[in-house]
């Protein structure tokens, strides 16, 4: 998985760099934490980024479902994350995220130089990956997940549409690309019966990097594994990493979303290189100030970090977007889209452009559906008019 702020030169252009890492530190607070809770592994910090991988080094057969629930947690968490943000005076910039999820064959270990290593994995999966995530620029979407990601969460309770068969810079093959839309999250309580439980791969012993290797492929197997090798045989027992990884699963991600906000900010509280609570106060206060001043008598609504901590109900609702979102609406814009898309795959431009006037006309914003339409024309161009 990999993840960007949209437009974050823009944001720290326009901002002071102490409201910068302000900014940062909360999102990667939170955001860290989110992918922890789902098992995965955060291999970099790329300033506003994450790489964030799963499968290694311990093999567990669910991965795509957990990288799934994750993106739609951190999505998830930005609605009360800009909220906190509006009321410290930094609502000039709302977060949005990017993500881009792909699942493959690897090579992970440990790589780097003969000074300095570190754990990771590298191959064609991982920059397909880092493709998608700009893929989702193009879309105006939040997640796309690769045609190999859909198929191993197609049978599980998330909302996906297939957004169309792209050529990603750097590729020869073109990639089926798919948006993940939400999640029907009752489902997510089947998850702790998933099989998860497998032996980790074994793990060399008294290695050193002084070059001692019989073989090329001697070190290879040192310091790296692919998933290939970790198909083995299964066992019935389970390791305490598939116990704690069923347990994790059985959080939704609106769950996982506010249990991190709430950590990241107890967390942040404690640190001593950086006071964190007392500039949240003093930019909360300020922010208070300057509203009070252009609004003379007004009221401002009483709030701390966590926004269940605000007394009223309909602050909640309007300003953290924490309720499930309408799975119908994102159910039947799935289902119209793909009807459209089929419809302009098989030449039946005619009827792929009804319908997709009467999407819009429900779907006003639906960036994907508008940008289906564009291509409709310059097809129905290249034919010299209409169809009929």
């Amino acid at each position: 998985m990999f993840s960007d702020i949209k437009d974050f030169t823009t944001m720290a252009e326009a901002i002071s760099q102490k409201d910068l890492i302000f900014v940062l530190t909360r999102y990667l607070s939170i955001m860290t934490r989110i992918v922890e809770t789902f098992g995965g592994v955060v291999a970099e910090i790329l300033g506003d980024g994450l790489l964030v991988y799963w499968n290694t080094p311990h093999y567990t057969e669910d991965h795509p479902i957990r990288a799934c629930a994750a993106a739609l947690a951190m999505q998830q968490a930005l609605a009360p994350l800009n909220f906190e943000l509006s009321e410290c005076g930094l609502s000039a910039f709302p977060l949005s995220v990017r993500i881009g999820i792909n699942s493959g064959e690897v090579l992970s270990g440990t790589f780097g130089s003969d000074r300095k290593m570190k754990f990771g994995c590298m191959g064609d999966p991982v920059n397909l990956a880092s493709r998608l995530e700009n893929v989702c620029k193009a879309y105006g979407v939040g997640i796309i997940i690769s045609g190999i990601t859909y198929d191993a969460i197609a049978d599980f309770s998330f909302i996906t549409r297939k957004l169309d068969m792209v050529q990603v810079k750097g590729r020869k093959e073109p990639t089926v690309v798919y948006e993940l839309m939400g999640s029907l999250e009752p489902g997510f309580e089947n998850l702790d019966n998933l099989p998860t439980s497998h032996e980790p791969p074994p793990v060399a012993q008294d290695t050193d990097l002084d070059g001692s290797y019989e073989t090329e492929d001697d070190m290879i197997k040192t310091f790296s594994r692919s998933s290939k090798d970790t198909k083995g045989t299964r066992t019935t027992r389970k390791s305490n990493a598939s116990r704690v990884s069923e347990c994790f699963l059985q959080k939704t991600p609106s769950q996982a979303a506010l249990e991190a906000l709430e950590e990241s900010r107890q967390s942040l509280s404690k640190l001593t290189s950086f006071n964190w609570t007392e500039v949240y106060k003093q930019k909360m206060e300020a922010h208070k100030a300057t509203r009070r001043s252009r609004q003379p008598g007004g009221i401002s609504n009483p709030c701390s970090p966590m926004p269940r901590s605000i007394t009223s109900r309909s602050v909640i609702k309007n300003f953290t977007s924490l309720d499930p979102p309408d799975n119908d609406k994102l159910l039947e814009l799935s289902r119209r889209y793909e009807e459209c898309l089929e419809l302009c795959q098989a030449g039946l431009l005619q009827e792929a452009a009804e319908l997709i006037e009467m999407l819009l006309v429900d779907f006003p914003q639906d960036k994907p559906t508008i940008m289906l339409q564009e291509k409709f024309l310059c097809d129905q161009a290249q034919f010299g008019g209409p169809l009929i």
